[in-house]
């Protein structure tokens, strides 16, 4: 067997110090291949901890650069985490189930979570010129409830979810009738030109029946 000293020099040769083995070498009392065993399982160790942390990291950078800027604002919780697997987006017009857009959910595995309705600050509008047509949901403090379908996407899809969205539409932060606020479909100001104010009917499909 080795004989190990309980300690060895510094690795400084001027400052005079001793500094003793790890514990590890130690309680291995010099045995080489009992002293490697251990070292290789702390290795392993962190190893898969080290990995482990990539992972989830790169799966959480991965998101944030496929997707626009989603964050609330400090007073708005979020409804999803960097290690969440689903994300909410509520959904207000033609991407309601049985509506024309609903294929760009069901193809990407999304699943309808609950029907709700918005707090009672949105304003709904019949856009201009879009094809199928299209709603804009906008804030307003003189607003209505709205009715809103919530689905559930996998994280990984919701950045091609993201590129089949045009503008004026796009997603931010939407509060729901119990408080919380959920990343659905909003709409920039400009689009409302020449746009239809619907929010009487409470909802887009409400207001395509009277279409009818």
């Amino acid at each position: 067997m080795v004989e190990i000293p309980r300690s060895i020099g510094s690795a400084s040769p001027t400052d005079g110090q001793s500094r003793p083995w790890p514990p590890a070498i130690l309680e291995a009392g010099g045995d080489v291949q009992a002293i490697s065993a251990r070292y290789a399982t702390i290795l392993n160790c962190l190893t898969l901890y080290t990995l482990t942390y990539v992972a989830a990291r790169t799966h959480h950078d991965t998101f944030q650069n496929n997707c626009i800027n989603l964050s609330p604002s400090p007073t708005r919780p979020s409804n999803h985490s960097s290690m969440a697997t689903a994300m909410e987006i509520a959904v207000v017009g033609a991407h309601l189930s049985t509506f024309p857009l609903n294929a760009d959910l069901l193809t990407l595995n999304a699943t309808l979570s609950k029907r709700t309705t918005t707090a009672p600050t949105y304003k709904l509008y019949e856009l201009a010129n879009t094809t199928p047509a299209k709603p804009g949901l906008v804030r307003d403090p003189q607003g209505s409830s709205i009715e809103v379908e919530i689905w559930k996407m996998p994280l990984s899809n919701v950045g091609a979810f993201l590129s089949t969205i045009d503008s004026p539409l796009g997603l931010g932060s939407v509060e729901m009738e119990d408080g919380r606020w959920v990343t659905g479909f909003i709409c920039e100001a400009y689009g409302l030109e020449g746009a239809r104010d619907v929010t009487g009917w409470g909802g887009w499909r409400k207001y395509r029946l009277s279409c009818e």
